[in-house]
């Protein structure tokens, strides 16, 4: 980097694939390097809004999705039945609601309706663990996704004990389908 400090016409040169010497010119356009890395970090820095931006496009568009939306409304109306009873009794009414829709089988007549049920909870977690990760990883933050989802805490406090019974459930009877590490207890 110190090159271009020296003789100005190294920032004219050409790499091994003709490309112009960026950082030397840059270099050469400061005479600090201090000054380049500054530059450097905020040259970084701005490329990373507009992919944060285009992120946040693609999670609104995802939102709007009809197969998201009937999965968003079948929580919605759960919640509404569930609403009857004391938040404290929720945990049971997770743990029954897996009872029932957990053993299912998809093909049968009589249960397709609850495995409809079960896909549609399976939707809406999948696509809140994917917010979720967004927002642990620091890659958006919690305002931006509550912008976007403003049902966030709605859903998360009907999905969380759903969730954790059916971890419980497949716990419980030997037959863990679920991985060691993706255990919220």
């Amino acid at each position: 980097l110190t090159a271009g400090l020296l003789d100005a016409s190294y920032a004219e040169r050409l790499d091994a694939s003709g490309h112009r010497d960026v950082y030397a010119r840059v270099l050469h356009a400061f005479r600090q390097p201090f000054f380049v890395v500054v530059y450097l970090a905020a040259q970084v820095a701005s490329v990373r809004e507009p992919i944060k931006a285009q992120a946040v496009m693609r999670l609104s568009e995802e939102w709007r999705d009809p197969e998201l939306y009937r999965a968003v409304n079948y929580i919605h109306r759960l919640r509404e039945e569930w609403k009857a009873q004391a938040v404290e009794q929720w945990d049971g009414l997770a743990k029954k609601w897996v009872e029932q829709h957990a053993p299912k089988n998809h093909e049968s007549p009589g249960d397709k309706d609850l495995w409809r049920e079960w896909l549609m909870r399976r939707t809406a977690s999948r696509f809140l663990a994917k917010t979720g990760l967004m927002i642990e990883s620091g890659y958006l933050t919690a305002d931006v996704v509550f912008d976007v989802i403003p049902e966030m805490g709605r859903l998360l406090s009907m999905l969380i004990p759903i969730e954790r019974a059916i971890q419980k459930y497949w716990t419980d009877k030997g037959q863990s389908r679920i991985a060691e590490w993706d255990r919220p207890f």
